[in-house]
This record gives C-alpha cells, sequence and structure tokens, in this order.
C-alpha cells in the first residue's frame, strides 16, 4: 500500500517537482501477507466512517486513516565517511575530527568544522551519509549538494551514497538534507567543507605565469632561429667572399707566374727559330728556355698545393715546407738542418693562411739564399700556446738593424702578409752571426698537448739525429739533418 499526501499532487500540478513521493506499507509496516483481488469492480470502498475497505482474495482489508497519525519530527542527518579513491580520509566517530593525512580521522559537527583537504590528483570522492529514522527507514530520502560544483539540491531518493568524479582545484562544501516517511524535511541537514588541492600546472600562479614564459620561449626560439638563419647567411657570404678571394688569387697568380713565364717561353722560341738569329743568340734563348721551364712547374706546384683541401692541417703544411726549403738549399750547396716536433696536431690552416705564410716564409727563404752567404740552414716548426711557430736561422753574414734601403721591402712584405692573417714576423740579426726570422701564426681549435711536450733546462730535448740525402739526385753537399724535437719553440 503507498500513501501520496495532498500537498505532492498540488506540487507536480504546479510544476514545483517532477516527481510524486509516495510512503510505502508493507510487511515491515505490521501488513499481514494478503493476496489482493483483480479484475473486479469496484476494487475498494469507502464506508461513512472513512474507513477503507480492500477485498481480498480470501479476506477483506480495512484501513483506518483516522490511526495514521503524521511524524513532524525531521530526521537527524549524519556524513558517516568520506572515501577517496577506495581510501577512508575522514569518518564519523565522536564529533572530533583530523586531518587528512591522519586519516580515517572523524567528521566534525557543523558548529566547529576544519576543512578536509584533498591531495592533487584524486580520481574520484565518496560520501557516504544517513539520517537516523527508525520509522520507515526505508521511506527516508535524501538531497544532496555540493555548493561550488552543483548549481541545484539533488535528489537521490533513498540512496546514501554520493559519487563525484575528479573534482577541479577549489573550495567546496557538502550539505545532505533528508525527509522522513511524512515528507518532512531536516533544514539543519549536515555540511562539510573540503579543499582539492591542484596539481603544479592548475596553480594560479602556474597560469598566470606559463603564458608568459611560453611567449618568452616562442619569442627566444623564433629570435634564435632568425640569429642562427642569420649567422648562417653571413657564414655563407664570408664563404663566397673567401672563395672568391681564393680565385682572384689563383688567377693573379697563374697569371704573374705562369703566364709572364709562358710568354717569356713563346718569346724566346719565336727568337730562336727565326733564321736572322745567329746561332749563339738562340743557343742563349734556348738555355733560358731550360732554366724557366722547371721555375715554371716549381710555381704551378706551389698554386696546386695552396688550393688542395688535402693540405688544410699542420703537418701537411710542415711537410712542404721542409720539402721546399730542402729543395731550394741544394741548388745553393747549403745543408738544411730540419728541427720538426715529433706530433703535430690535426689542426685545420686555410688556403689563404697557408698561402701568405708560404710567401713569407718563401721570401725569407731566398734572402737566405742569395743575401746571407750561409753554409747552413735550420728550419724549425713548433706548435705552442696556439701559436703555429716556423722559424728559419742561417749561419750567414748577418746584418745590423737599421733603416731599409731603397726597393729593400722584403721584410716588410713578410710582416705585412703575417699581420693581415693576425701573427707577426720576428727577424733577429747581427753582423757575423747569422739571421734568424720567426712566423708566428695563431691557429684556430688548437687542443692543448700533453705532458710528453717538456723541454729541460738546458733547452729542447734532441733525439739521435740522421743524416738523409736532401734530394734524389746525389749532387755534392745535399744534405738534410733531421733532428726531431719535443715541441719546444726555437729562440
Amino acid at each position: 500500500m503507498f500513501q501520496v499526501q495532498q500537498a505532492e499532487f498540488e506540487a507536480l500540478a504546479a510544476g514545483r517537482t517532477a516527481r510524486l513521493r509516495s510512503v510505502v506499507f508493507g510487511r515491515e509496516q505490521g501488513l499481514p501477507g494478503l493476496r489482493p483481488s483483480r479484475d473486479y469492480s469496484p476494487g475498494a470502498l469507502r464506508s461513512r466512517d472513512g474507513r477503507l475497505w480492500l477485498p481480498m482474495l480470501t479476506d477483506v482489508a480495512v484501513v483506518n486513516p483516522a490511526n495514521l497519525k503524521e511524524n513532524l519530527a525531521p530526521p537527524p542527518v549524519v556524513i558517516e565517511q568520506v572515501v577517496v579513491d577506495g581510501r577512508t580520509v575522514a569518518a564519523y566517530e565522536t564529533g572530533e575530527f583530523a586531518a587528512a593525512s591522519q586519516a580515517p580521522g572523524p567528521i566534525p559537527s557543523r558548529e566547529a568544522a576544519p576543512r578536509l583537504h584533498l591531495s592533487p590528483g584524486h580520481q574520484q570522492v565518496q560520501f557516504e551519509f544517513t539520517a537516523l529514522s527508525f520509522a520507515a527507514p526505508e521511506n527516508v530520502e535524501f538531497k544532496i549538494r555540493l555548493r561550488g560544483f552543483d548549481k541545484n539540491w539533488l535528489e537521490v531518493g533513498g540512496r546514501r551514497a554520493a559519487y563525484y568524479p575528479h573534482l577541479p582545484p577549489g573550495d567546496y562544501t557538502f550539505d545532505v538534507t533528508a525527509c522522513n516517511s511524512d515528507g518532512i524535511w531536516s533544514e539543519a541537514g549536515a555540511s562539510l567543507a573540503l579543499t582539492a588541492a591542484p596539481r603544479l600546472w592548475e596553480t594560479l600562479w602556474f597560469r598566470l605565469t606559463a603564458p608568459a614564459v611560453a611567449f618568452s620561449l616562442l619569442g627566444g626560439g623564433a629570435l634564435l632561429a632568425l640569429r642562427r638563419r642569420h649567422r648562417q647567411q653571413v657564414e655563407r657570404l664570408e664563404l663566397e667572399r673567401g672563395m672568391e678571394r681564393e680565385r682572384s688569387r689563383v688567377a693573379q697568380d697563374l697569371h704573374d707566374d705562369l703566364g709572364a713565364g709562358l710568354t717569356q717561353i713563346s718569346l724566346n722560341t719565336a727568337l730562336a727559330q727565326n733564321p736572322a738569329v745567329t746561332p749563339d743568340l738562340a743557343s742563349g734563348l734556348l738555355q733560358e728556355i731550360d732554366q724557366r721551364a722547371p721555375e715554371l712547374v716549381t710555381a704551378l706546384d706551389e698554386i696546386v698545393w695552396a688550393v688542395n683541401p688535402k693540405n688544410d692541417t699542420v703537418p701537411a703544411l710542415a711537410r712542404y715546407l721542409c720539402q721546399f726549403a730542402q729543395t731550394c738549399a741544394h741548388p745553393a750547396g747549403m745543408a738544411c738542418r730540419l728541427e720538426v716536433a715529433p706530433s703535430l696536431p690535426e689542426v685545420p690552416v686555410g688556403a689563404e693562411q697557408r698561402h701568405h705564410l708560404f710567401l713569407a716564409f718563401k721570401e725569407a727563404l731566398h734572402n737566405a739564399l742569395q743575401h746571407s752567404g750561409a753554409s747552413e740552414l735550420k728550419l724549425a716548426i713548433t706548435v705552442n700556446a696556439q701559436t703555429l711557430a716556423v722559424t728559419l736561422a742561417d749561419n750567414g753574414r748577418g746584418f745590423a738593424p737599421g733603416p731599409e734601403r731603397e726597393g729593400a721591402d722584403g721584410l716588410d712584405n713578410m710582416q705585412t702578409r703575417l699581420e693581415r692573417l693576425g701573427g707577426r714576423c720576428a727577424v733577429t740579426s747581427a753582423p757575423g752571426q747569422g739571421t734568424t726570422v720567426t712566423l708566428l701564426l695563431p691557429l684556430a681549435g688548437q687542443q692543448p698537448s700533453d705532458g710528453s711536450e717538456k723541454s729541460g733546462p738546458r733547452g729542447p730535448q734532441l733525439t739521435r739525429p740522421r743524416l738523409v740525402p736532401a734530394c734524389h739526385c746525389g749532387h755534392r753537399r745535399a744534405t738534410a739533418i733531421v733532428t726531431v724535437v719535443n715541441a719546444a719553440p726555437l729562440r
């Protein structure tokens, strides 16, 4: 049997509610187990005294509405426990309360309710509650609301639990109220305040700073990209300018050395074939051609060596300078003493650097061969403190420092070439004490040498010298004394 209040019908008709609330009477309320009759009309009668007569299959049930007393006492509501992700964080015990970190702790009364704190990253929050009503407890119904999440009250019927998924960071208050079997709602109900802690990226300061940081990163990335692109453009332009300079230099060398030499050979050949030229003059022209041709071969070899990228290292440069010094010292009848560090670093040396360094070295070597009157040359090549040092010394007559003579600009040319490369040229000489020319070239990317490159208090420690021929033709005094030193620069 079901009982519905007249006010419920009026509220439903007025649209104030969407459902009718009824009170159930069954065996638990004392009704006997009678089987109702069906398919007969009328199914019920009302007598003059207001009682209701309901025919059953074997009996008649009589209901006296006057004996139904309305329960005006609203049921007290209690929040039993709070469960977060399957773990109880607070429970009702004696009206006291503990923090969530000390869970399970008691849930407080409304008057002294501290706030319950939920850890970041929770997935589900479950509130379990009940109402203390012993008269028809199955007819007790509940309404819940989570302030800050729910806009209105939610009617959950007789269900005694509320489930909420991951709560956004913020402050909330869970409210629950109940009504007894006669529809009398509790005005006080029960409440519990709680705070859902935010994750790092959900905090206010993170939300405020994240756009600024992201904008800064994007702006910085864009700026770095633009700078990198600009740097690449500058490097490409510098590379193109370097290639243009190298092409111009090679073209100038070919024109000045090979062009002029070939022109001279062509003129001498034409004159030697002229019938009007005497045999003695023709023989002199042919002899001049024979002398000029090897010079052109040497000049061509120098040009090819300067542009070959395989020679862009310090060891390759040292080998070529030693070979060139031996080749030039042999015709002059000079002994060539080579002192080269045993392990020169594989540091790159550009074509322009090699070209200017070689021309300065060539100028110093030719000065020694033509003006020193020496019997021995000493070439030392070392690397120290990221600087390549090429030292050429002779035991000739030397000279006294003073104002340069007109037309003698070789020393200035060497100094100018080295200064163009960021280095310098040092010349030391005295009458009767020979001349020493040191060419210093800074290197890029030079790594510190190991501890084996040391010199003692008496200067460089020399290994046992070995004698090798300066060239393969076996001419007189064509000997070079090759000595390996431990990388200490000569002075």
